[in-house]
């Protein structure tokens, strides 16, 4: 168990493991982008049930396991060290002077966690709607009402794009809650427990129908904590670092930052 503590705790593991995870990437950019259509769908599901999609073809995947456990290696080699640094930090009495990097680095690997359990836990799901027709969303227990749904369009050089989709919708979970919604592309709702996102992509679809996606999101907690964790330690930065260097500079005579 010591060998193994001492191991992970090398800071120079973490400059080898961030070269083994680009390299992994690159493989996996190679591809993803030749079977472009396969990973679309990750948009739409979940990594369990994508890789049951394609058992079959164990090189579409085999990237993405070896890119987890290279991130996990990486996750537990960067709690391993920041706890030997708060160590030193402490021994020496200046924990306080250092927490911005102490904390940077726990936002780093919360939203690490985040974003692995964003693709193995939660809810992921998508349906056809149709204006003026009722749809089930399959295991959540809401049906959704299709009050309206429009296209955007805007006419630039004198063609028609397509800029979204927009849509009135009437969700009602199992319990009988209801509540309205006005959505659009780029814009999603936040209602009963689930994020609604309509697609862009409406392909073979008709005028008066949209796709829908819906989402619970568990790693979302862990990815918006990291994000204050992040904030606060900018502050920290600023308080701890920033300003002592500057009214150091002051007293000396020396011009100001």
């Amino acid at each position: 168990m010591n060998r193994l503590w001492r191991f992970f705790s090398r800071v120079d593991l973490a400059f080898w493991l961030l070269i083994a995870v680009s390299v992994n990437l690159f493989v996996g950019v190679v591809v993803s982008t030749r079977h472009e259509t396969v990973f679309k769908k990750l948009n739409s599901m979940l990594m369990p049930a994508w890789v049951d999609s394609v058992a079959s073809r164990p090189w579409l995947y085999l990237w993405i396991f070896t890119l987890f456990v290279l991130l996990l290696a990486l996750a537990v080699n960067t709690v391993i060290c920041l706890s030997e640094y708060v160590k030193t930090l402490r021994y020496r009495n200046s924990l306080l002077r250092k927490i911005s990097i102490i904390l940077f680095h726990l936002a780093f690997v919360l939203a690490l966690g985040g974003h692995c359990v964003s693709e193995f836990i939660g809810y992921n799901e998508q349906v056809i709607l149709d204006a003026g027709t009722k749809t089930r969303v399959p295991g959540t227990g809401i049906t959704i009402e299709a009050l309206e749904v429009e296209k955007i369009t805007r006419v630039i050089d004198n063609e028609v794009t397509r800029m979204g989709i927009a849509a009135s919708l009437k969700a009602v979970n199992s319990g009988g809650d209801q509540t309205i919604m006005k959505i659009q592309t780029m814009h999603p709702r936040f209602q009963l427990g689930y994020t609604f996102h309509l697609s862009f992509m409406d392909k073979g679809l008709g005028e008066n129908q949209a796709r829908l996606i819906v989402r619970r999101d568990y790693g979302l907690l862990l990815i918006i904590l990291a994000g204050l964790i992040a904030f606060i330690a900018i502050v920290l930065y600023g308080r701890y670092t920033l300003v002592p260097l500057i009214t150091q500079n002051d007293g000396n005579g020396r011009e100001q930052i």
